[in-house]
């Protein structure tokens, strides 16, 4: 598994306002089937789920995210 250097942040159904920074790793998934593929891959310190895109059920994501991973950090954003 990749271990980033500095803290490590995928982004999934948020509107894409955020900007990369020399401060964390910041990724984004634009489908579910994408940010499951990602976490298998890497691991975050934080997902950051929104409610921004309506194609996504964040809930269902959220849900096999802390099945998968329940020690996985996560915030909602609205």
């Amino acid at each position: 598994m990749h271990m980033p250097s500095q803290p490590a942040v995928l982004t999934i159904g948020v509107a894409t306002t955020l900007r990369p920074s020399s401060a964390l790793d910041l990724y984004t998934a634009s489908t579910v089937r994408e940010a499951l593929a990602t976490l298998r891959l890497m691991s975050f310190d934080l997902v950051l789920a929104g409610l921004d895109d309506p194609s996504i059920d964040v809930w269902t994501v959220m849900q096999r995210v802390l099945s998968a991973w329940p020690q996985q950090r996560w915030i909602l954003a609205a």
